[in-house]
């Protein structure tokens, strides 16, 4: 268990797997029983004893079906990213709620971990609508006018930095500042700047741990996948380059179709039919649900929906068999 003195740094990734989807499974409950919550009362309503153990009991079931899936548990018992993808999904729904039933600080800490998911998996940007119709729920057109503000400015700022890179790391280091620190300056000047400078320099601010890839490449470390000490290795690590060439799948197509239809068979074969098919009761359920619950079905519903069609095309999977089998793990994550 240890490697010249110091911990398995293998077994340490192991152990990590295991943590993060045992706190995976934990958000999973709290989303089902505050979601549980959100759907019956209206704000400032008093929770009963009855409908508390009605929503704990909710989560925990919901909790123990996602731990219990085998492909889940397969990710969690290995040394894979998958369980961390997962884990930065469950946390990111987790916010949204919490936001969305009025908790003000929940925005600021949705930017920072929508930029920190950024560094850690390229798969978070799908959820972008997401982050917009809890915007409109939470905080009305201020506030949707305010992330939809920020996510242009950090598309501008990353593409610009990009662009810069022919230059050298300095110059795109300077492009990817210079547009924080224009924006910033603009907040002194307007209001109304003020809350979206935050959440783009609270999206950047989140990026930043992706920088610790050279200088850890640079220690001479265990593992150097892509030698990132490098600029062209930490472009290639950066960019996925160790994976295959993205693809993305033609959504107009009937590919995509049966793309589509092979990851309903992957959820079916991860939860059962009938574990799956209780999910469908909350639609039959609409007229009990207060006015918020809705509207957080429906964002529920928009991330179900944009995750399951966003990483079916940006995967565009085989439809043989090989690949139907192999697929399913980051289907899972």
């Amino acid at each position: 268990f240890h490697y010249q003195g110091h911990p398995n740094p293998a077994g340490a990734v192991n152990m990590m797997s295991a943590a993060l989807g045992a706190m995976t499974a934990g958000g999973v409950a709290l989303l089902a029983s505050r979601g549980g919550r959100l759907l019956l009362l209206n704000r400032g309503d008093v929770e009963t004893r009855e409908m508390a153990v009605n929503n704990a009991a909710a989560g925990f079931a919901a909790g123990l079906c996602y731990a219990l899936g085998r492909i889940v548990w397969s990710q969690s018992v290995i040394a894979e990213t998958h369980a961390l993808t997962a884990f930065l999904l469950a946390l990111f729904l987790l916010l949204c709620l919490r936001w969305a039933d009025g908790w003000k600080q929940g925005e600021r800490l949705l930017a920072f971990l929508f930029g920190l998911g950024l560094a850690a998996t390229h798969f978070l940007v799908i959820l972008a609508p997401v982050v917009l119709a809890a915007a409109a729920m939470a905080g009305g057109r201020r506030h949707l006018r305010a992330w939809m503000a920020a996510f242009i400015m950090l598309a501008v700022s990353l593409a610009w930095s990009w662009h810069s890179l022919r230059y050298g790391p300095m110059c795109a280091a300077l492009a990817l500042l210079l547009a924080p620190a224009l924006l910033g300056s603009s907040a002194l000047f307007s209001r109304d700047s003020r809350l979206p400078a935050a959440l783009f320099g609270l999206m950047i601010l989140g990026l930043l741990p992706i920088l610790y890839i050279p200088l850890a490449s640079a220690h001479n470390p265990p593992f150097n996948w892509g030698y990132a000490r490098t600029l062209e290795g930490f472009l290639h690590v950066i960019t996925r380059g160790q994976y295959e060439r993205m693809v993305v799948a033609d959504v107009f197509s009937y590919k995509f179709l049966l793309q589509l239809g092979g990851y309903g068979k992957t959820l079916l074969a991860q939860f059962s039919w009938p574990i799956a098919t209780i999910g469908f009761v909350p639609f039959v359920l609409f007229p009990m649900f207060k006015r918020r619950g809705l509207a957080w079905m429906g964002v529920m519903t928009l991330g179900f929906f944009t995750a399951s069609a966003g990483v079916t095309a940006l995967m565009n999977p085989h439809l043989y068999l090989q690949i139907l089998l192999i697929r399913p793990t980051p289907y899972a994550a």
